[in-house]
């Protein structure tokens, strides 16, 4: 419905665009493609994602990081609120990075 095109950056710059964005929140691996002279070249500030969760029991082995929430959905059941909210409790301020 925002009319935007192009791929990867460019289609997110034009997404920022079409929202009058000043500020992208993206998940930390995108910082091995993005390109952020594109964001800082309209005014957009990008911020990454912090994650640090901590372990939960997992039913096969050790603790296996990275895991997708239904992984943790599964193996913790209604007790997987505790552990979203002791790991938003130990995540450290993001810092932006915008270069």
């Amino acid at each position: 419905s925002l009319g935007v095109t192009g791929r990867k950056t460019d289609r997110l710059i034009q997404i920022c665009r079409a929202c009058n964005a000043t500020r992208y929140l993206s998940g930390p691996s995108a910082q091995n493609y993005i390109e952020p002279d594109k964001f800082a070249a309209i005014g957009v500030e990008i911020e990454y994602m912090a994650y640090n969760y901590p372990p939960y029991p997992q039913q096969f082995g050790p603790f296996i990081e990275g895991a997708s929430i239904v992984d943790l959905l599964f193996n913790c059941g209604p007790k997987s609120i505790e552990y979203i909210v002791e790991g938003a409790d130990r995540v450290p301020d993001a810092k932006s990075r915008s270069g």
